[in-house]
């Protein structure tokens, strides 16, 4: 196998199982889809947001809340 079939072998065989074995995957999840959680996630949004925060300084929350809304 040269240079140049190995490249397409591996994006042909991730075709392939993006075609097939995920919607199959999406199908026998059906409505459990969302219910997965990344258990550090929360944690890290949480601690992110009061960073951003604190570095904005106090008249921020007045200016971003209007931004946001």
């Amino acid at each position: 196998m040269g240079l140049a079939e190995a490249p397409v072998l591996v994006v042909a065989v991730a075709v392939l199982g993006s075609l097939t074995v995920l919607p199959a995957t999406l199908a026998l999840l059906g409505d459990r889809v969302d219910r997965g959680r990344i258990p550090w996630l929360g944690k890290w949004l949480q601690r992110r947001a009061r960073t951003a925060h604190r570095a904005a300084g106090p008249g921020c929350s007045t200016a971003c809340s209007h931004v946001r809304a």
